[in-house]
């Protein structure tokens, strides 16, 4: 469960709608999956958002981004594929990762938004 303290570390998600829509694991694994996600959309210490499929191709499309700002206040990116993955160091290149993130995160749906859908998509799973 998530931490509220002071110091809780901050956690915002952005998914993309393939991930709440693929059913993996059976109908019951992902309804207790897509209920956790709901119960974390909008708490003090996580927000999590929405790519709709219709926004179509995006530039982080194809993989997975962490960004993470260290207690000095530098930042790392960490990009995954499917048998890869990669630290990003280069302040320019995590930068960049960022301005790329920010981008879809401003496309996303709201989290009153992301909670629908997410429950839209349980009603959707077979019984």
């Amino acid at each position: 469960m998530a931490s509220y303290g002071p110091d809780a570390p901050h956690l915002a998600v952005l998914l993309d709608e393939a991930s709440i829509r693929r059913p993996i694991g059976g109908p019951e694994v992902m309804r207790r999956q897509l209920e956790f996600l709901v119960s974390m959309v909008d708490t003090p210490s996580c927000v999590i958002q929405l790519l709709p499929y219709n926004h179509g191709e995006h530039s982080l499309l194809g993989g997975s981004l962490a960004l993470f700002t260290l207690p000095e206040g530098n930042s790392i990116a960490y990009e995954e594929s499917i048998d890869t993955g990669t630290l990003l160091e280069a302040p320019a290149v995590v930068q960049e990762r960022m301005l790329r993130w920010e981008r879809l995160w401003g496309c996303a749906l709201s989290p009153q938004e992301t909670a629908a859908a997410l429950n839209d998509a349980m009603e959707a799973l077979p019984r």
